[in-house]
């Protein structure tokens, strides 16, 4: 492994307020080998593992704290896809702004830093809620599907990233009322349509216990990856 273990995490830095990095490792015991020793608290440390432990590492009696697996899938494109255009699927519109911000307030509830409890609810919504407006505002190459009704309530977006290699569905939801009626699905085939016109292909990762899992197996995603996440906290 690269003896760069950490990168900084510019982004939640600004967010959390504390030095923030992402570390990639076989195990959590690779991981503490190649810690820097010099690491000053406090700091805030997103570790993705392939394997949970070699069984010589207490978790229990550790800042390190394991979190959820995430299962990683990736759809490519092919000229046979056919996908309807759903009429109720459109871009992302500034006027928007304020009904998709409130709707996802009250769906990213079970996302890796609401399951860390050390982070307080408060900052657990701060930090989605901050990553959706960024995702809005095209801090980063995004776009942004909207699912509205006749009467013009959203209840649903998939907000993509988009690379020269991919597009990666960052951040998507159904609002829980309106979910198992399909609309889910088309918000996977509208960024499917996209990527067909891009020939890019589409990566997604999602939380072994959410049941995206099989919505995305169902519309061709296949599994490439799961990776394990812990976060190693430490405050003053």
């Amino acid at each position: 492994m690269n003896k760069n273990i950490l990168v900084e995490d510019k982004w939640l830095t600004k967010i959390i307020e504390i030095p923030c990095y992402i570390a990639l490792a076989q195990t959590i015991e690779e991981y503490l080998r190649i810690k820097p020793k010099s690491l000053m608290s406090p700091y805030f440390i997103t570790i993705k593992t392939r394997s949970i432990s070699s069984g010589n590492f207490d978790l229990q009696n550790s800042q390190i704290k394991y979190i959820t697996t995430m299962h990683n899938y990736i759809w490519w494109p092919k000229s046979t896809n056919i996908f309807p255009k759903d009429t109720n699927i459109s871009n992302y519109d500034f006027k928007d702004k304020k009904d998709i911000i409130e709707l996802g307030k009250n769906l990213f509830v079970n996302d890796r830093f609401n399951v860390d409890t050390r982070l307080g609810k408060n900052l657990a919504i701060k930090i989605k809620q901050t990553w959706l407006e960024a995702n809005l505002a095209q801090d980063r190459n995004t776009k942004n599907l909207i699912f509205k009704l006749p009467n013009k309530q959203i209840i649903g977006f998939n907000s993509l990233i988009i690379s020269n290699e991919s597009i990666i569905i960052d951040l998507i939801a159904v609002k829980k009322e309106f979910r198992n009626c399909g609309i889910g699905t088309a918000l996977i085939k509208a960024s499917q349509q996209f990527a067909l016109e891009l020939s890019l292909p589409i990566r997604v990762g999602t939380q072994i216990n959410n049941s995206a899992n099989a919505l995305y197996l169902s519309n061709g995603f296949k599994k490439n990856e799961s990776l394990n996440i812990f976060h190693d906290l430490l405050w003053d």
